[in-house]
């Protein structure tokens, strides 16, 4: 478990919007700021298992950031006018421009958005340690007998069985976690994705880290994707592009042997709450990238 000052968590905030990597040591409770992974000082002797990153908002959060500031403004001229910047080209730029220009809103936008990173900063916090916490009691919430139930039923792989199962026991037992996150499995097996996300909705917004990964099969099984869904706390999703290269340099950097994509992709889940990709896509993505990676003979398995 973290726990950081109030000093501290503003300082992550700050060095997150001048857009630097942000990074905190478990071990020796520092916080670094570098602007490549690459500048990390002396990487090769990093254990790199000891270090969290924290996210920074990406465009579209950015954008909406920008939009939601700009319906509660009490000025009605500005609030068209940034009305019309954020609706045409470049709205970033053109935003800040006029933003700058305004006297007293200018402050004002400062201090919104400064608020709003520490609020994101801090809810980065809570998920990292019921992340931390779930993992540490695990294994003190398994039920034997229930397990076998299931296992008869995914054995067979009788769905119908499953849900009829898992559903039975959702309705005994309305504030048991566990049994609402086995029903949602449930219905995505049976492809019952509109029942799954009413299922979850309101115990994602009351548990924020609850249910991602049911709720974003659900949506793509609707042909959907994490845009469509009013998220109180916007989860971290992985997708074969940049963002998901970095991690993998990040998690391989510094490591003597070689490592399997099954390695990788625990790495990976730990870093974030639903991945686009399985293992075998994730190999063929890195197996692109030679000039970054040394890969051994089974491109599939090891790097």
């Amino acid at each position: 478990m973290i726990k950081l000052t109030e000093k501290q968590i503003e300082e992550i905030a700050d060095f997150l919007d001048c857009g630097l990597i942000c990074l905190y040591n478990k071990k020796t409770k520092e916080l670094i700021t570098i602007t490549e992974f690459d500048d990390y000082p002396n990487s090769d002797e990093v254990n790199w298992d000891d270090l969290i990153e924290f996210e920074n908002l990406n465009s579209d959060d950015s954008f909406q950031l920008m939009v939601n500031f700009v319906e509660q403004l009490d000025n009605s001229l500005l609030k068209e006018k940034l009305i019309y910047v954020l609706n045409g080209s470049k709205p970033f730029k053109n935003f800040k421009l006029q933003i700058d220009n305004s006297e007293e809103y200018r402050q004002k936008w400062f201090d919104y958005k400064n608020k709003k990173y520490i609020n994101y900063v801090k809810s980065q916090i809570e998920t990292i340690n019921d992340n931390e916490n779930s993992e540490l009691h695990i294994e003190d919430d398994i039920d034997f007998e229930d397990c076998e139930d299931e296992i008869y039923f995914y054995d067979r792989e009788d769905w119908s069985g499953l849900l009829n199962l898992q559903k039975t026991r959702a309705e005994k037992n309305p504030t048991d976690l566990h049994r609402q996150e086995g029903y949602a499995i449930a219905l995505n097996l049976n492809q019952k994705y509109d029942e799954t996300l009413k299922l979850l909705k309101p115990l994602n917004r009351k548990y924020h880290s609850f249910g991602i990964n049911e709720i974003m099969e659900a949506l793509l099984g609707l042909n959907k994707t994490e845009k469509d869904f009013n998220w109180v706390k916007r989860p971290r999703i992985l997708k074969l592009d940049e963002k998901t290269l970095k991690l993998c340099v990040k998690y391989l950097k510094g490591k003597r042997k070689p490592r399997s994509v099954l390695n990788i992709c625990n790495y990976l889940d730990l870093n974030s709450d639903f991945s686009y990709f399985d293992e075998k896509a994730l190999a063929n993505y890195l197996s692109k990238y030679t000039n970054i990676f040394d890969l051994i003979e089974d491109s599939s398995e090891l790097f």
